[in-house]
């Protein structure tokens, strides 16, 4: 069976990395009804749950609607997809390097503009954000006060592939069985899905004290972290399992403590994007279990490690 390489765009706060170490602590919930992520983003866990777990259903909601606009894009529109993409990358890499960062730029302008319009080619828009995910500096989508995408080009290396077409192939089976959304988190709940017991709700949030809270459109603040709390005590306490991943600091930690329904677990992962290149390295992070006891797993599969 194929399986997928990488996640189709690389995302800011992205678990990737996370992922090995959520496996090897038995962190995943081998048995339950509906896979739930209110903050997919760049969506790594859920391509991991989906490739190894059997559920009946997924949610899938982010608060950024190009996110969402992508997903429905490689779900619906699959080989209009492919076709774009090979478009563009073969254009940009007949191109000098010089020549490539101009072709970056008028895609960027181009992104933008079809952003700005009020009827947007989806298709399209979807293939240069995925170009230019892969080809931005650094990997950092990043947007201006004006709510444009403006990250610089990045000196591409011509051995990496900019899209995987069986990645995007595999990712559009495991979305047949999702519902997508793009809401603030707790609307989520309160508007469109009715709270189950036995859901695996999977929260990945802005982190508290984030040089990204801001990259996403708005600062994510501790108001926000307090809804997130409460939102996810109450989905606890009617029985579903419940993760929320944050930042390794007291604020967070005596935010959750003051419910004895959680354990606190801190793991180190390494961190692929910073504002910094040269400051990559390990961070500690706190992932917070709801009706989950984590624990040491013999692993039945070789996790990949590759990087990306």
């Amino acid at each position: 069976m194929y399986c997928m390489k990488r996640p189709i765009i690389k995302w800011v706060g992205g678990k990737y990395r996370l992922i090995g170490s959520l496996e090897k602590r038995n962190f995943f919930v081998d048995d339950f009804d509906r896979y739930i992520e209110p903050m997919v983003g760049g969506g790594s866990v859920f391509m991991y749950v989906a490739e190894n777990y059997d559920f009946d259903r997924g949610i899938l909601n982010d608060i950024n609607p190009d996110v969402i606009g992508l997903y429905k894009v490689i779900r619906d529109e699959t080989d209009l997809l492919l076709e774009e993409l090979d478009e563009l990358v073969s254009e940009f890499r007949k191109k000098e390097k010089t020549e490539q960062e101009k072709f970056y730029y008028k895609r960027r302008k181009d992104y933008n503009q079809i952003r700005e319009s009020g009827n947007e080619d989806k298709v399209r828009k979807t293939a240069l954000l995925i170009f230019l995910d892969r080809t931005c500096y650094n990997g950092l989508y990043r947007e201006n006060s004006g709510g444009n995408f403006n990250s610089a080009f990045w000196d591409y290396d011509e051995g990496r592939r900019i899209y995987i077409e069986e990645d995007i192939r595999k990712l559009s089976d495991f979305l047949d069985r999702c519902e997508l959304y793009s809401l603030d988190f707790a609307k989520l709940f309160a508007q469109e899905i009715n709270i189950g017991k036995e859901d695996f709700v999977f929260f990945d949030p802005p982190y508290l004290s984030s040089e990204f809270d801001y990259y996403q459109g708005g600062e994510f603040e501790y108001k926000d972290h307090r809804r997130l709390f409460e939102l996810s005590r109450m989905l606890t306490r009617e029985g579903n399992y419940v993760i929320a991943c944050n930042s390794d600091s007291d604020v967070v930690r005596e935010l959750y403590s003051s419910s004895e329904l959680f354990n606190i677990n801190r793991v180190s992962a390494k961190v692929s994007i910073t504002c910094n290149p040269e400051g990559r390295g390990s961070n500690d992070e706190l992932v917070i279990c709801g009706n989950i006891d984590p624990g040491p797993r013999i692993l039945q599969k070789t996790l990949r490690a590759k990087d990306y």
